[in-house]
Protein backbone atom coordinates (compact mmCIF):
# COMPACT_ATOMS: atom_id res chain seq x y z
CA UNK A 1 0.00 0.00 0.00
CA UNK A 2 1.13 3.34 -0.71
CA UNK A 3 1.33 6.25 0.84
CA UNK A 4 -0.99 8.32 -0.72
CA UNK A 5 -4.93 7.86 -0.21
CA UNK A 6 -7.95 8.41 -3.37
CA UNK A 7 -8.56 11.37 -1.37
CA UNK A 8 -5.17 12.98 -1.82
CA UNK A 9 -4.99 12.51 -5.07
CA UNK A 10 -8.47 13.97 -5.68
CA UNK A 11 -7.12 17.07 -3.78
CA UNK A 12 -4.09 17.60 -5.46
CA UNK A 13 -5.95 17.61 -8.81
CA UNK A 14 -8.50 20.02 -7.61
CA UNK A 15 -5.52 22.12 -6.07
CA UNK A 16 -3.48 22.43 -9.53
CA UNK A 17 -6.66 23.27 -10.83
CA UNK A 18 -6.84 26.05 -8.51
CA UNK A 19 -10.38 24.59 -6.53
CA UNK A 20 -10.83 24.09 -3.04
CA UNK A 21 -9.83 21.29 -1.40
CA UNK A 22 -11.88 18.70 0.58
CA UNK A 23 -12.22 16.41 2.74
CA UNK A 24 -14.62 13.66 1.72
CA UNK A 25 -15.37 12.18 -1.69
CA UNK A 26 -18.82 10.70 -0.71
CA UNK A 27 -20.37 13.90 -1.72
CA UNK A 28 -22.24 13.01 -4.91
CA UNK A 29 -23.79 16.29 -5.62
CA UNK A 30 -19.62 17.68 -6.02
CA UNK A 31 -19.40 17.80 -9.80
CA UNK A 32 -16.25 18.53 -9.76
CA UNK A 33 -14.78 16.12 -7.21
CA UNK A 34 -17.10 12.87 -9.01
CA UNK A 35 -15.07 14.55 -12.50
CA UNK A 36 -11.80 14.41 -10.60
CA UNK A 37 -12.41 11.04 -9.25
CA UNK A 38 -13.05 9.62 -12.36
CA UNK A 39 -10.32 10.90 -14.33
CA UNK A 40 -8.11 9.32 -11.50
CA UNK A 41 -9.86 6.02 -11.74
CA UNK A 42 -9.51 6.18 -15.64
CA UNK A 43 -5.50 7.18 -15.59
CA UNK A 44 -5.47 4.28 -13.01
CA UNK A 45 -6.51 1.96 -15.29
CA UNK A 46 -4.37 3.30 -18.19
CA UNK A 47 -0.91 3.09 -16.14
CA UNK A 48 -1.68 -0.77 -15.92
CA UNK A 49 -3.02 -2.33 -18.93
CA UNK A 50 0.89 -3.14 -19.95
CA UNK A 51 1.49 -4.90 -16.73
CA UNK A 52 3.71 -3.96 -13.74
CA UNK A 53 5.42 -5.60 -11.30
CA UNK A 54 2.84 -5.64 -8.76
CA UNK A 55 0.07 -6.33 -11.18
CA UNK A 56 1.26 -9.67 -13.65
CA UNK A 57 2.30 -12.87 -12.41
CA UNK A 58 2.12 -16.32 -14.02
CA UNK A 59 -0.02 -18.88 -13.12
CA UNK A 60 -0.23 -23.24 -14.62
CA UNK A 61 -2.99 -24.21 -15.23
CA UNK A 62 -4.55 -27.42 -16.64
CA UNK A 63 -8.36 -27.17 -18.53
CA UNK A 64 -11.05 -28.86 -17.00
CA UNK A 65 -14.35 -30.75 -17.21
CA UNK A 66 -15.99 -29.66 -14.15
CA UNK A 67 -16.34 -26.41 -14.66
CA UNK A 68 -18.82 -23.56 -13.96
CA UNK A 69 -22.28 -25.10 -15.47
CA UNK A 70 -25.56 -22.73 -16.47
CA UNK A 71 -28.38 -22.71 -18.95
CA UNK A 72 -25.81 -20.71 -21.62
CA UNK A 73 -23.13 -23.39 -21.02
CA UNK A 74 -22.07 -25.22 -24.23
CA UNK A 75 -21.10 -28.71 -23.73
CA UNK A 76 -17.61 -29.23 -24.33
CA UNK A 77 -17.68 -31.33 -27.84
CA UNK A 78 -14.61 -33.87 -27.29
CA UNK A 79 -14.06 -35.77 -23.72
CA UNK A 80 -10.24 -35.36 -24.22
CA UNK A 81 -10.74 -31.26 -24.16
CA UNK A 82 -11.84 -28.83 -21.40
CA UNK A 83 -11.82 -25.11 -20.40
CA UNK A 84 -9.93 -23.30 -18.66
CA UNK A 85 -11.66 -20.75 -15.82
CA UNK A 86 -9.49 -17.52 -14.83
CA UNK A 87 -11.91 -15.91 -12.85
CA UNK A 88 -15.04 -14.53 -12.03
CA UNK A 89 -15.92 -11.81 -14.85
CA UNK A 90 -16.75 -8.26 -13.19
CA UNK A 91 -17.88 -4.96 -14.68
CA UNK A 92 -16.28 -3.14 -11.54
CA UNK A 93 -12.74 -2.49 -11.55
CA UNK A 94 -11.72 -3.70 -8.24
CA UNK A 95 -8.72 -5.38 -7.25
CA UNK A 96 -7.66 -8.59 -8.80
CA UNK A 97 -9.81 -7.99 -11.70
CA UNK A 98 -8.49 -8.93 -14.65
CA UNK A 99 -7.20 -7.00 -17.33
CA UNK A 100 -5.93 -9.43 -19.66
CA UNK A 101 -4.08 -12.76 -19.80
CA UNK A 102 -1.48 -14.08 -22.34
CA UNK A 103 -0.59 -17.80 -22.82
CA UNK A 104 2.84 -18.00 -22.64
CA UNK A 105 3.36 -22.13 -23.58
CA UNK A 106 4.38 -22.12 -27.08
CA UNK A 107 1.87 -24.22 -28.50
CA UNK A 108 1.00 -24.50 -32.55
CA UNK A 109 -2.47 -24.75 -34.37
CA UNK A 110 -3.30 -28.23 -35.47
CA UNK A 111 -2.66 -28.20 -39.33
CA UNK A 112 -1.32 -24.79 -39.22
CA UNK A 113 2.88 -24.06 -38.34
CA UNK A 114 1.56 -21.33 -36.42
CA UNK A 115 1.68 -20.18 -32.47
CA UNK A 116 -1.62 -20.29 -30.89
CA UNK A 117 -2.64 -16.52 -29.65
CA UNK A 118 -4.72 -16.93 -27.23
CA UNK A 119 -6.79 -14.36 -24.74
CA UNK A 120 -9.30 -14.15 -22.15
CA UNK A 121 -12.80 -14.31 -23.18
CA UNK A 122 -16.38 -13.22 -20.76
CA UNK A 123 -18.17 -16.84 -20.60
CA UNK A 124 -21.84 -16.14 -19.84
CA UNK A 125 -23.84 -18.46 -17.01
CA UNK A 126 -27.02 -18.15 -16.34
CA UNK A 127 -28.23 -20.66 -13.86
CA UNK A 128 -26.54 -18.33 -10.91
CA UNK A 129 -25.98 -14.92 -12.58
CA UNK A 130 -22.51 -14.95 -12.82
CA UNK A 131 -19.97 -14.65 -15.61
CA UNK A 132 -16.37 -16.09 -15.54
CA UNK A 133 -13.32 -15.30 -17.66
CA UNK A 134 -12.28 -18.17 -19.79
CA UNK A 135 -9.47 -18.68 -21.77
CA UNK A 136 -10.22 -18.72 -25.91
CA UNK A 137 -8.09 -20.22 -28.20
CA UNK A 138 -8.27 -17.23 -30.83
CA UNK A 139 -6.22 -19.01 -33.98
CA UNK A 140 -8.34 -21.81 -33.44
CA UNK A 141 -11.78 -20.02 -33.04
CA UNK A 142 -12.44 -22.46 -29.70
CA UNK A 143 -12.41 -21.97 -26.10
CA UNK A 144 -11.52 -26.14 -25.36
CA UNK A 145 -7.92 -27.07 -24.82
CA UNK A 146 -6.32 -30.72 -24.16
CA UNK A 147 -6.95 -31.88 -20.88
CA UNK A 148 -3.38 -33.55 -20.86
CA UNK A 149 -1.73 -30.30 -21.12
CA UNK A 150 -0.57 -27.81 -18.54
CA UNK A 151 -0.13 -24.13 -19.94
CA UNK A 152 1.55 -21.58 -18.16
CA UNK A 153 -0.65 -18.22 -18.68
CA UNK A 154 0.83 -14.71 -17.59
CA UNK A 155 -2.05 -12.79 -16.14
CA UNK A 156 -2.40 -9.02 -15.23
CA UNK A 157 -4.75 -8.03 -13.08
CA UNK A 158 -6.48 -4.56 -11.74
CA UNK A 159 -4.79 -3.16 -8.57
CA UNK A 160 -6.71 -0.52 -6.94
CA UNK A 161 -5.25 3.28 -6.75
CA UNK A 162 -4.62 2.91 -2.87
CA UNK A 163 -2.80 -0.29 -3.40
CA UNK A 164 0.27 0.83 -5.87
CA UNK A 165 3.22 1.71 -4.79
CA UNK A 166 3.80 5.60 -3.73
CA UNK A 167 6.07 6.15 -6.53
CA UNK A 168 3.20 4.74 -9.17
CA UNK A 169 0.77 6.83 -7.34
CA UNK A 170 2.29 10.04 -7.45
CA UNK A 171 3.08 9.27 -11.76
CA UNK A 172 -1.20 8.90 -11.84
CA UNK A 173 -1.93 11.84 -10.02
CA UNK A 174 0.35 14.19 -12.07
CA UNK A 175 -0.84 12.64 -15.16
CA UNK A 176 -4.58 12.13 -14.26
CA UNK A 177 -3.78 16.27 -13.06
CA UNK A 178 -2.80 17.50 -16.14
CA UNK A 179 -6.05 15.90 -17.75
CA UNK A 180 -8.48 17.32 -15.07
CA UNK A 181 -6.60 20.18 -15.38
CA UNK A 182 -7.32 20.69 -18.92
CA UNK A 183 -11.03 19.41 -18.95
CA UNK A 184 -12.27 22.34 -16.59
CA UNK A 185 -9.71 25.11 -17.19
CA UNK A 186 -7.79 25.03 -20.03
CA UNK A 187 -4.69 27.48 -19.25
CA UNK A 188 -1.47 26.27 -21.63
CA UNK A 189 1.00 27.45 -18.46
CA UNK A 190 -0.13 25.48 -16.34
CA UNK A 191 -0.51 22.62 -18.51
CA UNK A 192 3.36 23.42 -19.40
CA UNK A 193 4.20 22.92 -15.52
CA UNK A 194 1.49 20.02 -15.30
CA UNK A 195 3.27 18.53 -18.45
CA UNK A 196 6.94 18.77 -16.80
CA UNK A 197 5.66 16.95 -13.55
CA UNK A 198 4.12 14.11 -15.35
CA UNK A 199 6.93 13.66 -17.38
CA UNK A 200 9.51 13.62 -13.98
CA UNK A 201 6.65 11.22 -11.38
CA UNK A 202 5.99 9.19 -15.03
CA UNK A 203 9.58 8.46 -15.45
CA UNK A 204 10.41 8.23 -11.47
CA UNK A 205 7.44 5.53 -11.33
CA UNK A 206 8.33 2.99 -13.87
CA UNK A 207 12.12 3.10 -12.96
CA UNK A 208 10.76 2.05 -9.81
CA UNK A 209 8.63 -0.66 -11.33
CA UNK A 210 11.71 -1.37 -13.37
CA UNK A 211 13.92 -2.02 -10.34
CA UNK A 212 11.02 -4.43 -8.97
CA UNK A 213 11.06 -6.68 -11.51
CA UNK A 214 14.87 -7.00 -11.73
CA UNK A 215 15.35 -7.51 -15.18
CA UNK A 216 18.26 -7.71 -17.26
CA UNK A 217 19.03 -8.31 -20.86
CA UNK A 218 20.68 -11.58 -20.15
CA UNK A 219 17.98 -12.84 -17.80
CA UNK A 220 14.97 -12.52 -19.45
CA UNK A 221 14.04 -11.10 -22.84
CA UNK A 222 14.11 -11.87 -26.42
CA UNK A 223 14.56 -15.91 -27.08
CA UNK A 224 16.67 -14.67 -29.89
CA UNK A 225 19.05 -12.76 -27.40
CA UNK A 226 18.86 -15.76 -25.04
CA UNK A 227 20.08 -18.28 -27.79
CA UNK A 228 23.18 -15.74 -29.25
CA UNK A 229 23.74 -15.40 -25.02
CA UNK A 230 23.88 -19.16 -24.79
CA UNK A 231 25.29 -20.25 -27.70
CA UNK A 232 28.54 -22.37 -26.47
CA UNK A 233 26.24 -24.28 -24.30
CA UNK A 234 25.93 -27.39 -26.72
CA UNK A 235 29.50 -26.83 -27.87
CA UNK A 236 28.80 -25.69 -31.09
CA UNK A 237 30.99 -22.66 -30.93
CA UNK A 238 33.54 -24.34 -28.81
CA UNK A 239 37.24 -22.70 -29.72
CA UNK A 240 38.59 -26.57 -29.07
CA UNK A 241 36.66 -27.64 -32.04
CA UNK A 242 37.99 -25.28 -34.70
CA UNK A 243 40.69 -26.09 -37.37
CA UNK A 244 43.69 -23.13 -36.80
CA UNK A 245 46.22 -22.88 -39.80
CA UNK A 246 49.56 -22.11 -39.02
CA UNK A 247 51.62 -19.20 -40.28
CA UNK A 248 54.66 -19.03 -42.21
CA UNK A 249 57.35 -17.93 -40.59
Amino acid sequence: MGLMSKLDAVNEMLFNSGEQIVTSLTDSQNTDVNLAEFVLDQATLESQLRGMASNRRPIKVKPSRTGPTGNSVKPISDSTKGRIQLSPYSENMTTGSLISAQLNTAITSDGVDIRITASPRRFGIESNGTDYNILYNVTDNTDEWDLTRELTISIVEYVEFKDLETSVQKGITASASRQYQLFVQGDRDIDRLLAERSGLFTAKGRAADANDKSRNIFASGDNAIKRVINRNANGIYDPSRFRFWRHRE
